[in-house]
């Protein structure tokens, strides 16, 4: 995104980190990358942004090619899968993310530890689930 103005561009900078819409955005010089809380590596697996209590992992950075199958392929080593949900749009094209539900916390604790590990082609993010504002997992 380009700017009329030197002036617009640094207001936009100071941006960097503040909530619109209800999520966080990153604002930074072309180039640049903004630092990542540490929460937000992918490789850690222990983040837990969610509750380590939960049964249900978020699963981030999903290739589009990704299917279902290919989801429980990489996460049958965890255990028991009771559910899998790959998020489409309303034009059934995949968004980039998935749930998967377990039988118990402990097979989703074992799941993040997947987290950075390649799922076809792309390093995904794995964390707790912390489901929708008002909303039941």
């Amino acid at each position: 995104m380009g700017f009329d103005t030197p002036e617009a561009a640094a207001e936009a900078l100071t941006l960097s980190g503040t909530e619109i819409m209800g999520r966080e955005v990153r604002v930074s010089k072309p180039g640049e990358r903004p630092p990542r809380k540490e929460q937000e590596t992918y490789s850690s697996g222990s983040s837990s942004s969610g509750s380590s209590d939960s049964n249900v992992v978020f699963v981030g950075n999903v290739s589009y090619q990704c299917t279902e199958e290919s989801l429980r392929a990489f996460f049958a080593p965890c255990g028991a899968i009771s559910s899998i949900r790959l998020a489409k749009g309303d034009d059934g094209r995949p968004k980039g993310f998935a749930h998967v539900e377990f039988e118990d916390s402990n097979q989703a604790q074992q799941a993040v530890q997947l987290s950075g590990r390649e799922l076809a082609g792309r390093n995904v993010r794995v964390d707790f689930s912390t489901g929708r504002r008002g909303r039941r997992q």
